[in-house]
């Protein structure tokens, strides 16, 4: 400003030296904290550090550092420690250039609301004051808001529609007439964009100022979504408001006296000096207030609180010692508590007086609860005390010594178990074993706990594939896994298991157990075998019974059919020797010596058929057995069929075996002419155009010893409908059959206690027969 715009206000022009005295008495007598600093920087420009220029004594007290201690020095040498917002705010400031207001916790383990502003190139001025105290209070206040209906502090709840639900006593002051059951309090002006919030499911608490009248109230929301409630504890900050009010405007006049740098200054340091007097008796005040309120504070806490001189008298005591201990006031706390003359033995109460530390202890009162005690040196009027705060906890160490005691009853059964049971991290450590882990691995619990849980089993693909199954799904059962011990032993095991859930609801570890398969794989084989020996008696027994009516249908028919060849044959052997008594007497040359032949090939021919119906029920002869190689068997029926395979165009294949036991014991020709009867069908079905007939030699089972030959031709195969009777008499698909070759074959097999039994296969028809081996053979 010039000199003619000062004279138009009538402010009196002041020297330089007038100046900066009112500017260094202002800036010694301020409450608040206040330095001059500069900047430094690196090679690249880059703020690094700020150097103290100057303080002032409140900056001393405020924060415990002298004078000559910082001025001079670098912020880093003196705090190195500090946070580092400090830096990055000024330098903004300096910047900018704009001045900045902003709190922030310092290392010296404070919290601090600080104004600063640049006052020259590189340079600025931090006006700050303590606000640790102020933290704290509303923190003890938050947690009094816990404490609805003795509050002191106002709790007021309502509905998503508004609805008052409940207010405690503090509230009603705001209450105000309504009609209906809409909300009527003040204290919930302007409410319903919170209420759009609540019905949105915001669970997140949030914290405003309203003002009623001259009043200022903070608020802090709480939303209980699963109810549809908000709830709202209110404090009453008019104080803290028009402290924080009256701060800023002395900050904003100081800002003013800074930036401008005019002789105003002078007025500006007159209002300063009001208003810090102001200040400090409204201070004065709120202390007063803020003592008796916290006084009342401490009756309401629900644990003891006494103030105890170095000669154990008791000088101040809350509600909660007198009603459990009765009033102590200007006794010892010996003679109030246990009616003792002198002090308890045991008693750690005044340890801080020798330690100047605080000390916690535990302590069974005369009413048998047990405290947790926490003591503390408290210095009043330069004595030094001991404030002594008692918590009950009695509850607590009743249900600690029932978790011990779950503990220990829980831990027995984990270690009786009979499975290995463990547990295991998501990193797939182990972190815990019973004594069966321990005796199934061969490990011992140290070597087990931190070990890898997949190096465990043989194919560690698997078992990862369960472990992730455990922590996706959340648990796991009977996945069958192999397990290795620390010999190489190799144990079945089922594995089963189910997630733990830390407080955020993350599986962290997973409860496994073990349990070794090898009984019951055993068992399980055993059943597979005894299942496959019941299946194998059952076809046996089918088997048996088929051949048993196969049987008892060829012996009724063999019964009739010999008693139909007796009765044919002899007047068939009359006819037949008259036609040859005739034949004698007439000329071969006559015409009708022709019809006498074709009448005996027929006679003949009748006999014939006479002796194969006869054979279906000979009866077996005695002394006719023997033993014999079937695969000599084989080798003369090739000898006699040497015939009809040229005739036919069949070609004979047959890989003898060189070792193996094939003799049997039995009737060798019936067995010869079975084969001869099997071969001859081939041949005879594969014509026209011939075709191959092999012979494949088989061996029997341990369990059922016995020597086969399967018979495959080349044919069209054994027609469906013919298959489940080509055993029995009559039955034939030649044009000129008799059908009885198969049943006599089938019926010799049976008397050799063999099998005969027939199928198609990719080449045509393949017939087995299968004889007891001779040193298996039974009659």
């Amino acid at each position: 400003m010039t000199n003619n715009r000062l004279q138009t206000k009538n402010i009196p022009i002041l020297t330089n030296l007038e100046y900066e005295e009112n500017y260094r008495s202002l800036f010694m007598s301020m409450s608040e904290g206040f330095g001059l600093h500069e900047l430094i920087y690196d090679s690249d420009g880059k703020p690094i550090d700020y150097r103290f220029l100057d303080v002032n004594p409140a900056f001393e007290k405020l924060t415990g550092l002298s004078k000559q201690a910082v001025v001079g020095r670098m912020h880093g040498e003196c705090l190195p420690e500090d946070n580092s917002i400090w830096l990055e705010k000024f330098s903004q400031v300096v910047r900018s250039g704009i001045p900045e207001k902003f709190e922030a916790h310092s290392a010296l383990g404070r919290d601090y609301q600080a104004f600063a502003y640049k006052f020259a190139d590189h340079k600025f001025g931090v006006i700050f004051s303590d606000i640790t105290e102020v933290k704290r209070t509303a923190a003890h206040q938050k947690w009094l808001a816990s404490f609805p209906q003795n509050n002191p502090q106002m709790v007021i709840e309502i509905d998503a529609d508004g609805r008052l639900i409940y207010q405690n006593p503090s509230v009603e002051k705001y209450s105000v007439p309504s009609i209906g059951e809409v909300c009527s309090n003040l204290l919930v002006q302007d409410i319903t964009p919170f209420l759009f919030e609540l019905a949105a499911g915001r669970t997140e608490t949030l914290v405003r100022d309203i003002q009623i009248d001259k009043s200022w109230i903070r608020q802090s929301l709480l939303f209980l979504p699963e109810i549809q409630h908000l709830r709202i504890y209110s404090v009453d900050i008019t104080d803290q408001v028009e402290a924080k009010q009256a701060l800023e405007r002395i900050n904003n006049r100081l800002e003013e006296l800074v930036s401008t740098r005019t002789l105003e200054r002078n007025k500006v340091s007159e209002i300063l000096q009001e208003k810090i007097e102001e200040k400090a008796a409204y201070e004065k005040a709120v202390y007063e207030r803020e003592r008796k309120q916290f006084e009342r504070l401490i009756d309401l806490m629900p644990a003891y609180l006494v103030v105890l001189t170095p000669d154990h008298e008791i000088v101040n005591a809350n509600r909660y010692f007198r009603e459990e201990f009765g009033n102590p006031i200007g006794k010892k706390c010996y003679q109030s508590l246990f009616r003792r003359d002198k002090p308890c033995e045991v008693c750690e109460s005044f340890k801080p007086l020798s330690t100047k530390q605080s000390h916690q202890w535990e302590w069974e009162g005369p009413n048998g609860k047990i405290y947790d005690v926490y003591d503390f040196p408290y210095i009043i009027d330069d004595a030094t005390m001991v404030l002594e705060v008692g918590i009950d906890i009695t509850k607590t160490k009743q249900a600690q010594k029932n978790l011990d005691l779950l503990n220990r009853y829980n831990r027995g059964l984990i270690e009786i178990n009979m499975d290995a049971l463990m547990t295991v991290t998501r990193s797939g450590k182990i972190s815990d074993v019973n004594e069966t882990a321990i005796s199934v691995t061969n490990f011992s619990r140290e070597e087990l706990i931190g070990a890898e849980f997949l190096d465990l089993f043989t194919h560690k693909d698997e078992a990862s594939k369960a472990f992730t199954t455990v922590f996706e799904v959340g648990s796991v059962r009977d996945f069958e896994l192999a397990l290795v011990n620390r010999l190489g032993h190799v144990t079945p095991v089922t594995f089963n298991a189910i997630v733990f859930r830390n407080e955020d609801g993350e599986y962290t570890e997973f409860f496994a157990s073990l349990r070794d398969l090898t009984e019951f794989k055993r068992k399980e084989e055993e059943l597979k075998r005894l299942n496959k020996d019941l299946e194998n008696l059952i076809a046996e027994d089918l088997l048996m019974h088929d051949q048993l009516v196969q049987a008892e249908k060829l012996a009724a028919l063999g019964r009739m059919l010999a008693s139909i060849t007796h009765e044919i044959n002899n007047p068939l052997q009359t006819i037949n020797n008259s036609l040859y008594l005739i034949r004698d007497d007439i000329d071969p040359h006559e015409p009708v010596y022709e019809y006498l032949e074709i009448a005996s090939a027929e006679t003949k021919r009748i006999a014939n058929l006479v002796g194969q119906l006869r054979e279906i029920y000979r009866p077996p002869t005695t002394g006719t057995e023997s033993s014999f190689n079937l695969v000599s068997v084989a080798s003369e029926v090739q000898g006699l069929l040497h015939g009809q395979l040229e005739t036919g165009k069949v070609e004979w294949v047959v890989n003898p075996p060189t070792d193996g036991q094939w003799d049997t014991k039995g009737n060798k020709d019936q067995i010869k002419q079975v084969f001869i009867n099997i071969c001859n069908n081939g041949i005879e079905a594969m014509q026209p155009e011939g075709g191959r007939l092999e012979l494949i030699f088989m061996q029997g089972s341990p369990e059922s010893p016995e020597v086969g030959v399967l018979v495959r031709d080349t044919g069209p195969g054994i027609s469906t409908e013919y298959f489940d009777r080509m055993f029995e008499p009559f039955q034939t698909t030649k044009p000129k059959g008799a059908g009885l070759g198969l049943a006599i074959s089938y019926e010799i097999i049976q008397r050799h206690h063999g099998r005969l039994s027939a199928r198609n296969y990719e080449q045509g028809a393949e017939f087995a027969v299968w004889l007891p081996s001779i040193v298996e053979q039974k009659y």
